[in-house]
């Protein structure tokens, strides 16, 4: 049962309970349970709105922080505190934006690692490549004049891949 519940429930019987007992004793005792009733539905009141006040406070404070987690937010801390009821639940929700916020760290950094092992794998394909398609421009563009050099030009491309 939820706290707002019982907390309604324990304000009904409060009600139901003192009237059922204005029809049990006789009218001229009736007075002095009504002003008693009185009495104790003021202060159940006042204790009921000073247990409830607190904790929906904390409620809504780790529901912002559980917020906060969901929306990206991992740089707030929660802060728990050891005289709260709640300790155990903040405990959690503070390890679980620790555990996240370092998760997403390690994965921001193989994502560059990735990304920078692309680039390397790309320059070492493309150095060759480009080596190559250099040799042949330059024999197209009759850079070669003798069958020496134009038989050496050859012979360097084809070693250059390897």
């Amino acid at each position: 049962m939820k706290i707002k519940r019982r907390f309604i429930l324990a304000l009904v019987l409060s009600f139901v309970i003192p009237t059922l007992v204005i029809y049990v004793f006789p009218p001229s005792v009736m007075h002095h349970i009504l002003l008693l009733t009185a009495i104790n539905l003021l202060l159940l009141s006042a204790l009921l709105s000073w247990l409830y006040t607190p904790i929906k406070r904390r409620i809504k404070t780790l529901s912002h922080a559980t917020h906060q987690i969901r929306r990206g937010e991992l740089d707030t801390s929660l802060e728990p505190k050891e005289t709260d009821d709640f300790y155990e639940l903040a405990l959690s929700i503070e390890a679980m934006r620790v555990s996240l916020k370092e998760s997403l760290k390690r994965q921001d950094i193989l994502e560059r690692e990735k990304k920078d092992l692309i680039a390397n794998i790309s320059h070492d394909l493309r150095t060759p490549i480009t080596s190559i398609r250099g040799y042949v421009q330059g024999l197209k563009d009759g850079v070669a004049r003798t069958k020496a050099i134009e038989q050496e030009y050859l012979d360097t491309s084809k070693r250059r891949p390897t």
